[in-house]
């Protein structure tokens, strides 16, 4: 969870960078609708978004013919949630993983952008895990991705500058304990003919992969299969990417097809 929660300014940032065509949610959400088609005979119906954000991912799904509902613990990024493509707003939730205002079953549940990392403890994340089973369909999907230590720690302990004609973003990060990485991020940005100034505070607990497994089968989802970010390559030794996508298919016996890691590549900064 952010240590200062996003404020008005910050999920406004926020909203502008993931609309652009490059960000995050609008590269995951083709990919995740090809694992949707290519994992099920008919195409799903609900889709819960945990960590949903000012909304680019469900808006991407629900223009795909999905009905959304968004979670979000932060009022102002919910507030301004976009939609570029679906001419439909959906359903958000202001609400906590660790207890989900809402009610299942959905076919398809998603916490990516790292939503995981951002809760308060390990014990946090357990709890989410069983939320998620509460709600998850039978032969439902779970996907979500995990910053792991070697991503947190690439990040670490240094500087960022970044600077582009309208926007300017200083990052620095810290370890608060040898489990939490402090991000501290302030800059300024141009939004339709504005000087907008932000500060954002994020704290973030590194997880490892093998309890992240160990919970996803005491909460009865499933095995987790550990994927990259084509949602496709399975990788080999995850713990060695900055980044991995878990994949949950409740099902017995899955349909999910993956390839192999085709090597393992030098750590990329967290996002």
């Amino acid at each position: 969870m952010t240590a200062s929660g996003y404020d008005e300014t910050a999920a406004l940032r926020y909203a502008w960078t993931e609309s652009r065509p490059d960000s995050f949610s609008l590269r995951l959400a083709p990919r995740l609708l090809r694992l949707v088609a290519e994992s099920r005979d008919d195409r799903p119906q609900r889709a819960l978004d945990i960590g949903a954000g000012t909304g680019q991912l469900t808006d991407a799904l629900r223009a795909a013919g999905l009905r959304t509902v968004g979670v979000d613990r932060s009022l102002p990024m919910l507030r301004h949630r976009v939609d570029t493509s679906s001419g439909d707003r959906g359903t958000v939730v202001v609400g906590d993983a660790m207890a989900l205002p809402v009610i299942g079953p959905f076919d398809l549940v998603t916490a990516t952008f790292n939503v995981l990392n951002h809760l308060q403890s390990t014990r946090s994340v357990e709890c989410a895990l069983r939320e998620v089973a509460r709600v998850l369909a039978p032969g439902g999907l779970f996907v979500f991705d995990v910053n792991t230590r070697v991503g947190l720690v690439a990040t670490s302990e240094r500087i960022e500058r970044q600077r582009s004609a309208n926007a300017e973003t200083t990052w620095r990060r810290w370890w608060l304990d040898d489990t939490t990485l402090r991000l501290h991020a302030q800059g300024t940005f141009d939004l339709d003919g504005m000087r907008h100034h932000y500060v954002e505070t994020i704290d973030k607990i590194v997880l490892d992969l093998a309890d992240i497994e160990r919970w996803c089968m005491s909460a009865g989802l499933g095995s987790a299969s550990w994927r990259s970010d084509d949602l496709l390559t399975e990788l080999a030794d995850p713990e060695a990417h900055a980044v991995a996508f878990g994949v949950v298919d409740r099902c017995s016996g899955s349909r999910l097809e993956s390839r192999s890691d085709p090597g393992r590549p030098e750590p990329t900064a967290a996002q």
